[in-house]
């Protein structure tokens, strides 16, 4: 645990809030602290017709909000406790179903080293995809207990998680299904859920709390069900939406960034060695494996044929590591020489300490997007010590909604700061202006002075005529 620390934790406050995604969630869970309406989400006090999901990522964070105040820390905490729950989930799994938590802590310790689970939109950031990993592993596992422990409460807790996936990212928990249903099919336990009245019984109840859902928030902002079924379902899936348009990324988008650093070298030693444990008649859970393989395979091909974001694989690799990490366990106790299995686990572990090293340089090094314009006013903002003006404008044309959680925090302290369009500045106002954007104004060094300078943003004030 002290491990995984660094990688999911350290330092997860160093980046400021990021564009897109992760402000977009912020300004919802903001909106909901002051508005109280824990159904509909709300951006700039209007229903939220662009940011379509459920809400209980947005419910965790205003949780976070109240306890531990408008900070990084509380944005990110859901994620990263998501993703800590998702190791002691693994080690729990393992030794569950071996007695042993050495394969939970090969298949962690493959989790957390590699940068698709670590980097931009994952554990450590304030998106939905970390929490949907945590629960689509818990359905699996927990659907995996239930029909080979034949026990009811597994079957609860699977349908649980799996309400929770829904929960939190709308559909894609549901792309799980198909390789879910394969397995039952390939180990013929498929009649042993469909003929099990619980089973019918917990599907009814979460359909039905679906649909509440649905229903309130339709109340809530008419046409809503209309956005999602074209922004959140098969519209968006396929790239038939009229209004939103997606990346029109090659089948093998994912494949390939896995190679190219995302999964690397690990993708290498799952088309190797899980095969190898599949095939291997002595192997132990050998059964599991192809479990966890069916559904990760399935789950991929079901990602590849649609519209493609580098974070809609974040879910894999729970399921990719626990292939690994239980495939080199069974290579290891087959092994009857000492030596050979030290040197299997030694050049495992060195695998694992050299991609290790890269993901805790990611979490010490600066942002790479840090000189964007909008980025750069963030972090001005950010690191900003000193009382900021009372009459502060911040000039920004851009997708803006990261600055707002930090003329929020500064707004809380008194100051006044609003936005201006940069062909309406006037003289001897002062401006928060990147130096991008400052840079654009082609303005002499006559007709302005600069007031304070850091994280490539400043403060100036112009000394002319209208500009």
């Amino acid at each position: 645990m002290a491990v995984c620390y660094f990688p999911l934790c350290h330092r997860i406050d160093s980046y400021c809030i990021q564009m897109w995604d992760e402000s977009r969630n912020v300004i919802n869970a903001i909106e909901m602290l002051r508005n109280h309406n824990f159904i509909t989400r709300y951006f700039e006090n209007n229903p939220d017709m662009w940011e379509l999901k459920p809400p209980f990522l947005i419910w965790l964070q205003v949780l976070s909000f109240k306890v531990f105040g408008l900070n990084e820390i509380s944005v990110r905490l859901p994620s990263m406790l998501a993703s800590m729950l998702t190791v002691v989930f693994m080690l729990w799994f393992s030794f569950k179903v071996s007695g042993n938590i050495l394969p939970g802590i090969l298949s962690a310790l493959i989790l957390v080293s590699s940068m698709g689970y670590i980097g931009e939109h994952a554990a450590r950031f304030g998106d939905h995809d970390s929490l949907l990993s945590l629960f689509s592993i818990c359905t699996l596992v927990y659907f995996y207990l239930f029909v080979s422990k034949n026990q009811k409460k597994y079957l609860g807790l699977g349908m649980l998680c799996f309400f929770l996936g829904w929960f939190t990212k709308s559909i894609i928990i549901f792309m799980f299904l198909p390789g879910l249903l394969l397995w039952l099919l390939l180990s013929k336990n498929a009649g042993k859920i469909f003929r099990d009245k619980l089973f019918w019984t917990y599907t009814s109840f979460i359909l039905i709390l679906m649909a509440i859902y649905y229903v309130l928030r339709e109340a809530g902002s008419p046409g809503y069900l209309q956005q999602v079924w074209m922004n959140e379902w098969f519209g968006r899936y396929f790239d038939l939406s009229e209004n939103y348009h997606y990346h029109h990324n090659g089948f093998w988008y994912y494949w390939n960034g896995f190679i190219n650093g995302r999964f690397e070298p690990y993708i290498y030693l799952l088309l190797f060695i899980v095969p190898l444990v599949s095939f291997i008649k002595k192997a132990e859970n050998k059964t599991m494996v192809w479990y966890f393989s069916i559904n990760a395979i399935v789950f991929f091909l079901v990602l590849s044929a649609g519209t493609k974001n580098f974070w809609y694989e974040v879910p894999l690799y729970p399921l990719m590591s626990l292939c690994i990490g239980y495939s080199v366990y069974a290579i290891f106790k087959l092994l009857n020489a000492y030596t050979f299995k030290g040197i299997l686990i030694g050049t495992f572990l060195f695998m694992i300490f050299e991609n290790y090293t890269k993901v805790y340089a990611f979490t010490t090094d600066p942002d790479p997007n840090r000189s964007h314009p909008i980025q750069s006013i963030c972090y001005f903002l950010k690191n900003q010590k000193d009382a900021l003006p009372k009459e502060l404008k911040i000039v920004e044309e851009d997708y803006r909604t990261s600055i707002y959680f930090y003329i929020e925090k500064w707004q809380g302290r008194g100051n006044i700061v609003g936005f201006v369009n940069k062909d309406h500045l006037k003289k001897n106002e002062l401006y928060l202006i990147s130096n991008f954007t400052l840079d654009r104004l082609n303005l002499r060094p006559t007709e302005y002075k600069v007031l304070k300078n850091h994280d490539n943003a400043s403060i100036i004030q112009l000394d002319v005529i209208d500009k």
